[in-house]
Protein backbone atom coordinates (compact mmCIF):
# COMPACT_ATOMS: atom_id res chain seq x y z
CA UNK A 1 0.00 0.00 0.00
CA UNK A 2 2.96 2.29 0.51
CA UNK A 3 3.51 2.50 -3.26
CA UNK A 4 -0.11 3.53 -3.80
CA UNK A 5 0.18 6.19 -1.09
CA UNK A 6 3.39 7.56 -2.64
CA UNK A 7 1.80 7.64 -6.10
CA UNK A 8 -1.12 9.66 -4.79
CA UNK A 9 1.21 12.07 -2.96
CA UNK A 10 3.35 12.63 -6.06
CA UNK A 11 0.50 12.95 -8.57
CA UNK A 12 -2.17 15.32 -7.34
CA UNK A 13 -4.50 14.42 -10.22
CA UNK A 14 -4.46 10.74 -9.17
CA UNK A 15 -7.08 9.38 -6.77
CA UNK A 16 -6.20 5.96 -5.36
CA UNK A 17 -8.91 3.79 -3.82
CA UNK A 18 -7.97 0.58 -1.99
CA UNK A 19 -10.21 -2.47 -2.26
CA UNK A 20 -9.82 -5.05 0.49
CA UNK A 21 -9.86 -5.48 4.25
CA UNK A 22 -9.67 -2.34 6.38
CA UNK A 23 -5.99 -1.70 6.95
CA UNK A 24 -3.50 0.85 8.12
CA UNK A 25 -3.69 3.23 5.18
CA UNK A 26 -5.01 6.73 4.85
CA UNK A 27 -6.37 5.92 1.38
CA UNK A 28 -10.12 5.65 0.87
CA UNK A 29 -10.96 1.95 1.17
CA UNK A 30 -13.85 -0.10 -0.21
CA UNK A 31 -14.03 -2.88 2.35
CA UNK A 32 -14.06 -6.38 0.89
CA UNK A 33 -12.68 -9.33 2.82
CA UNK A 34 -12.53 -12.19 0.32
CA UNK A 35 -11.13 -12.44 -3.21
CA UNK A 36 -14.67 -12.83 -4.54
CA UNK A 37 -15.89 -9.72 -2.68
CA UNK A 38 -12.89 -7.76 -3.92
CA UNK A 39 -13.52 -8.80 -7.53
CA UNK A 40 -17.20 -7.86 -7.30
CA UNK A 41 -16.33 -4.50 -5.72
CA UNK A 42 -13.72 -3.79 -8.42
CA UNK A 43 -16.14 -4.63 -11.23
CA UNK A 44 -18.88 -2.50 -9.65
CA UNK A 45 -16.54 0.51 -9.25
CA UNK A 46 -15.31 0.19 -12.84
CA UNK A 47 -18.81 -0.24 -14.27
CA UNK A 48 -20.20 2.74 -12.32
CA UNK A 49 -17.32 4.95 -13.43
CA UNK A 50 -16.28 5.64 -9.85
CA UNK A 51 -12.80 4.40 -10.81
CA UNK A 52 -11.21 4.50 -14.28
CA UNK A 53 -8.65 1.74 -13.85
CA UNK A 54 -7.55 -0.90 -11.40
CA UNK A 55 -4.38 -2.77 -10.45
CA UNK A 56 -4.96 -6.27 -9.13
CA UNK A 57 -2.84 -9.25 -8.17
CA UNK A 58 -5.07 -11.69 -10.05
CA UNK A 59 -8.14 -11.44 -12.22
CA UNK A 60 -9.80 -13.96 -14.53
CA UNK A 61 -9.86 -11.93 -17.73
CA UNK A 62 -12.28 -13.03 -20.45
CA UNK A 63 -10.80 -14.43 -23.63
CA UNK A 64 -9.66 -11.60 -25.89
CA UNK A 65 -8.05 -9.47 -23.17
CA UNK A 66 -4.31 -8.90 -23.10
CA UNK A 67 -2.51 -6.86 -20.47
CA UNK A 68 -0.02 -4.29 -21.73
CA UNK A 69 1.24 -1.78 -19.21
CA UNK A 70 3.31 1.39 -19.07
CA UNK A 71 5.94 1.36 -16.34
CA UNK A 72 9.07 3.17 -15.24
CA UNK A 73 12.10 0.95 -15.82
CA UNK A 74 13.85 0.51 -12.44
CA UNK A 75 17.38 0.75 -13.87
CA UNK A 76 16.88 3.82 -16.07
CA UNK A 77 13.76 5.52 -14.76
CA UNK A 78 12.47 5.74 -18.35
CA UNK A 79 8.93 4.90 -19.36
CA UNK A 80 8.56 1.62 -21.19
CA UNK A 81 5.86 -0.87 -22.10
CA UNK A 82 5.53 -4.40 -20.82
CA UNK A 83 3.24 -7.13 -22.10
CA UNK A 84 2.02 -9.60 -19.54
CA UNK A 85 0.90 -13.17 -19.86
CA UNK A 86 -2.18 -12.26 -17.83
CA UNK A 87 -5.06 -12.83 -20.21
CA UNK A 88 -5.03 -14.10 -23.76
CA UNK A 89 -5.72 -12.44 -27.10
CA UNK A 90 -6.93 -15.71 -28.64
CA UNK A 91 -7.59 -19.32 -27.68
CA UNK A 92 -4.79 -20.56 -29.97
CA UNK A 93 -1.43 -19.90 -28.33
CA UNK A 94 0.38 -18.93 -31.55
CA UNK A 95 -2.43 -16.59 -32.62
CA UNK A 96 -2.41 -15.03 -29.14
CA UNK A 97 1.35 -14.40 -29.33
CA UNK A 98 1.02 -12.70 -32.72
CA UNK A 99 -1.90 -10.54 -31.59
CA UNK A 100 -0.11 -9.50 -28.40
CA UNK A 101 3.03 -8.64 -30.38
CA UNK A 102 0.90 -6.54 -32.75
CA UNK A 103 -0.45 -4.47 -29.86
CA UNK A 104 2.98 -4.15 -28.24
CA UNK A 105 4.28 -2.71 -31.53
CA UNK A 106 1.25 -0.49 -32.14
CA UNK A 107 0.75 0.97 -28.67
CA UNK A 108 3.98 3.07 -28.53
CA UNK A 109 3.10 4.61 -31.89
CA UNK A 110 -0.42 5.43 -30.73
CA UNK A 111 0.98 6.85 -27.50
CA UNK A 112 3.45 9.03 -29.43
CA UNK A 113 0.66 10.21 -31.75
CA UNK A 114 -1.07 11.56 -28.64
CA UNK A 115 2.12 13.54 -27.89
CA UNK A 116 3.20 11.32 -25.04
CA UNK A 117 6.83 10.35 -25.79
CA UNK A 118 7.54 6.84 -24.62
CA UNK A 119 10.78 4.88 -24.52
CA UNK A 120 10.47 1.80 -26.70
CA UNK A 121 12.82 -0.91 -27.79
CA UNK A 122 10.73 -1.68 -30.89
Amino acid sequence: MRGAELAQQRHKNLRVVAIGPKGSTNLPTVEANSAEEQQRAMEKLLKSGEIDACVTMHYNFPLGVTTIGRVLAPATGKETLIASTTGMSASNRTDAMYKTRFWVLLLPRLWAALNHPLESST
